[in-house]
């Protein structure tokens, strides 16, 4: 199976809004069966990790809803970073801190991004 995952972004008011401007992804549209209602069959965007938390699409609406929170943050953070009304699961996670290889794995892969859009 097929999924997609958006991730490496940084919450914040502004980028996180409540309404955008412009699409250049269709995500899940204006939620729901919008998708369909273009023709597109393909599943929609499965989960949506940024530097505070994790948040996956709900069931029905398609709405993100946070289903982990990293260490250290909290629901106000998560609150005071968004543009919407934020959405948690009943019983929300903690995300599990990384570990040293996971890490290093990630910081070779930012590593290779950069000299990539660097043209090296």
């Amino acid at each position: 199976m097929r999924r997609v995952f958006w991730g490496g972004l940084k919450q914040c008011r502004r980028g996180f809004v409540e309404k955008i401007d412009f699409v250049t992804s269709l995500g899940y549209g204006k939620g729901g069966d919008d998708r369909a209602s273009y023709g597109v069959t393909t599943k929609g965007p499965s989960r949506l990790s940024t530097n505070l938390c994790i948040m996956e699409p709900h069931p029905t609406d398609k709405d993100f809803i946070v289903t982990s929170i990293h260490p250290g943050i909290s629901r106000g953070d998560m609150i005071a970073t968004t543009g919407w009304q934020v959405e948690f699961v009943y019983k929300i996670a903690q995300t599990p801190v990384l570990s040293d290889h996971e890490l290093q794995v990630l910081c070779d892969l930012h590593t290779c991004t950069n000299a990539a859009h660097e043209g090296q």
